[in-house]
């Protein structure tokens, strides 16, 4: 029983939130293109808990993170590995030494200092379009999101 209660929080925790789960989103992507947006935080980042926080109460940023883009929540030094349409990325980390994620390093340049919150925004043409490292005020979010989609609609 605690499983299914487990299973159902986490799909309503996605639902809510508008992320998606990196197999849906290769399966999604490969029918319906739209920008993606990526969004690295650790568990340590008192940053991402605050960005976190601000994403959830606003309903507006939410409801277009759930329709306009993909919205791609993922830990920066995830021990997972990461398949990114049809790209292997390979954890760094260990459970003893936590380390930036290979997939956070292709999008960063080498020997670049890596903060968080990252935010990597990639157009539906799988072009890296923007990056951006700490809290993102939900005006200035919101402002992105509306610019994104109106490039969507232009092409």
């Amino acid at each position: 029983m605690k499983n299914i209660q487990l299973i159902i929080s986490f799909f309503l925790y996605n639902l809510c939130f508008g992320q998606l789960d990196l197999n849906q989103f290769n399966l999604q992507f490969q029918s319906n293109p739209k920008p993606i947006l990526l969004y690295f935080y650790t568990d340590w980042c008192a940053y991402c808990k605050i960005q976190e926080k601000e994403i959830e109460q606003n309903k507006t940023i939410k409801t277009q993170l759930e329709n306009d883009v993909y919205y791609l929540k993922i830990n920066g030094e995830s021990l997972d590995d990461i398949n990114f349409l049809g790209k292997l990325y390979f954890s760094k980390s260990t459970q003893q030494k936590k380390n930036n994620h290979s997939f956070i390093l292709h999008f960063t340049e080498k020997n670049e200092q890596i903060n968080y919150p990252f935010w990597v925004i990639i157009n539906e043409k799988q072009e890296v379009i923007g990056k951006y490292f700490g809290l993102i005020r939900n005006n200035q979010l919101d402002e992105i999101l509306d610019k994104l989609t109106s490039i969507d609609r232009i092409n």
